[in-house]
């Protein structure tokens, strides 16, 4: 079947957006891209880029820019108060040639930002989108006072969405209790570059160091260094904590933070970050879908929020070049996407309790049983399935020609 080329917009520059935008030109879709700001960044620590979201960023040719400016990551791994090995994942143990990629936010942001620059996506900056309306085909728009007709509209504005309102599905957005104190900070030689580390002290704690590959300002290596925190007690942090205190409180709990809390020299250096859990009944409605962390944002306890706006994008795409109608596809991708998006949602909100929370003796059930687990062949390799990215549900992985496709697409 031939299927027409579609005008369509995109409201986000972030990487569900951006790699959206960069998919459907490559398909001879004619493409707007609409961001808020003047001048688009991304803000934020380091993230883990796990081998779907890699899958993704190889199939527009855009991985070995990646990993040229990003850390090779083996292993995911976590240490009680004590020392005890509490998490010990090994991507090589699901496929010997897997592996994630530490990096810089902002590296990620501007590759693919420059990228769909390059290639001609027509990217227009500065526009507040104020109203959405159905036509009787497509939708309209309008930004800035002014009109613009689409055959469809893809929302990718982030978890805290202003356009996500337009959707008449189900929705509900909160805050999450938790969040983190994060820096970027110089490498140090007792960091292994080559792991993403974490330390846990019951569910009070946790402390995390992720290899975050070339700072795009200095050019040298760094690593995002982060303190778990409760969102109720950030301005007592900021007002009361003594600093050297804390610093020597993490070195304390955590040996291999001593040099790297010392480059924190005042309370602004540390910056806060927040999550919203959103949960939506389906993604689409008519010709509008709502993608990435404005269709399904939850914490990072997984580590997986640009691995499903990647692989979003690219099952989005996929289904309009299956079908000629865009409510049928938009329809075919929540129905995809439902049950994988759902797992690791629940999943992530599940886990949080574990290492996040005010139930101490979760903590104790962690330490105690995530070892165990890890030592059963199945569950292990469910965990590094999870990791991955590759789980379809809370049984079984994606469909198994695209988890094929998936791994197999790394293995050159």
């Amino acid at each position: 079947m031939s299927v027409s080329r579609k005008n369509i917009a995109i409201i986000g520059s972030g990487t569900a957006g951006l790699a959206s935008a960069i998919q459907l030109h490559n398909n001879r879709h004619q493409v707007t891209l609409f961001e808020r700001f003047e001048e688009p960044q991304a803000i934020g620590a380091g993230i883990l880029l796990q081998p779907s979201g890699l899958y993704v960023l190889k199939s527009i040719g855009l991985l070995d820019q990646i990993r040229s400016v990003g850390s090779q990551i083996d292993a995911v791994r976590g240490f009680n108060q004590y020392g005890k090995t509490v998490m010990d994942l090994w991507y090589r143990d699901f496929k010997r040639y897997l592996y994630g990629v530490g990096i810089h936010r902002g590296q990620l942001f501007q590759i693919l930002f420059n990228h769909a620059k390059e290639i001609g996506v027509n990217i227009v900056l500065g526009v507040e989108v104020e109203e959405l309306s159905q036509l009787s085909k497509g939708h309209e728009l309008i930004a800035n006072g002014q009109k613009y007709s689409f055959d469809a509209i893809i929302l990718s504005d982030g978890a805290r969405s202003k356009t996500r309102r337009f959707l008449r599905v189900k929705q509900q957005a909160f805050e999450y209790p938790w969040g983190a104190l994060w820096k970027i900070v110089e490498k140090r030689p007792e960091v292994n570059m080559h792991e993403l580390q974490h330390c846990f002290y019951k569910t009070k704690k946790l402390v995390g160091v992720l290899p975050t590959g070339i700072h795009p300002q200095s050019g040298e290596q760094c690593v995002s260094f982060y303190d778990g925190i409760e969102m109720n007690q950030l301005d007592k942090w900021y007002s009361q904590t003594d600093l050297t205190n804390w610093q020597n409180s993490l070195a304390k709990l955590w040996p291999v933070t001593k040099n790297l809390v010392t480059q924190i020299n005042s309370h602004e250096d540390m910056i806060a970050a927040s999550y919203v859990n959103v949960s939506m009944k389906r993604w689409n409605d008519r010709n509008l879908v709502c993608i990435g962390d404005a269709a399904h944002g939850t914490n990072p306890q997984l580590g997986q929020g640009a691995n499903l706006a990647l692989f979003d994008s690219w099952e989005l795409v996929h289904q309009l070049e299956l079908h000629d109608s865009i409510e049928t596809a938009f329809d075919e991708y929540s129905k995809i996407r439902m049950s994988s998006l759902k797992y690791y949602q629940y999943t992530s909100r599940f886990l949080t309790l574990f290492f996040q929370s005010n139930y101490s003796l979760l903590g104790t059930l962690r330490d105690t049983g995530l070892p165990m687990a890890q030592n059963v062949k199945f569950t292990y390799r469910e965990l590094l399935a999870t990791i991955c990215g590759v789980k379809g549900g809370w049984i079984g992985r994606l469909p198994a020609d695209k988890t094929r496709e998936v791994l197999r697409g790394l293995k050159d």
